[in-house]
């Protein structure tokens, strides 16, 4: 537990920039945070649309060609999400206790994922992560 305890302070401690002061947007930060999750490359995602803050982002699982969508956010340090159906309509933001939260930290270009209960951290590259 120490461990683990430790591993997410000096995750949050490699924060040396902010998104915007790096040019990395919320779209990107949302693709490499449900990439990580779903073990995704986020350079395939797409962004489809985005309304106020919340972002549609879509991509297409090359072993079946089915469609997967996502409707996602970025809140204080976390990439929330929720399904986004074929259908238009949007499942619960997964966002409560009981899900996995996705913390996300900038440093320079990249992206830092760390999935809560891993101490394995997911670093992708911004400039291979389209907008």
């Amino acid at each position: 537990m120490k461990k683990l305890i430790s591993s997410f302070i000096v995750f949050f401690l490699m924060a040396l920039t902010t998104s915007a002061q790096a040019g990395i947007t919320d779209s990107q930060i949302c693709k490499a945070g449900i990439g990580a999750d779903m073990g995704r490359s986020p350079s395939t995602m797409l962004t489809e649309r985005v309304v106020r803050n919340d972002y549609f982002i879509s991509y297409r699982r090359p072993d079946d060609n089915s469609w997967w969508g996502y409707k996602c956010k970025v809140k204080g340090g976390q990439v929330i999400w929720a399904s986004w159906n074929d259908d238009d309509s949007v499942g619960r933001w997964r966002d409560t206790q009981w899900d996995r939260a996705i913390y996300y930290v900038i440093n320079e270009q990249k992206i830092n994922i760390r999935l809560n209960g891993t101490s394995e951290i997911m670093t992708y590259d911004a400039n291979n992560i389209p907008q």
